[in-house]
């Protein structure tokens, strides 16, 4: 199968690349900030809490309806 003919595919590449390099510049890092770091350790803080927690009192009882 013959390929189509692209005129304007180099013009177009360099387009691209040239916008994807402005916006990589403009990029931060946030994910070296000491807010993204307090808010990460706080979920892990959290969830190492919450995991080995019991489960509400509701729900480790058996349902009414249990002949058990």
């Amino acid at each position: 199968m013959e390929s189509l003919p692209d005129e304007a595919g180099e013009a177009r590449r360099a387009w691209l690349s040239e916008m994807q390099g402005d916006q990589t510049s403009a990029q931060s890092d946030f994910e070296k900030s000491v807010a993204w770091r307090s808010v990460f350790v706080a979920a892990v803080i959290v969830t190492v809490i919450n995991v080995p927690a019991s489960p509400p009192q509701a729900l480790a009882q058996p349902p009414i309806w249990s002949t058990v």
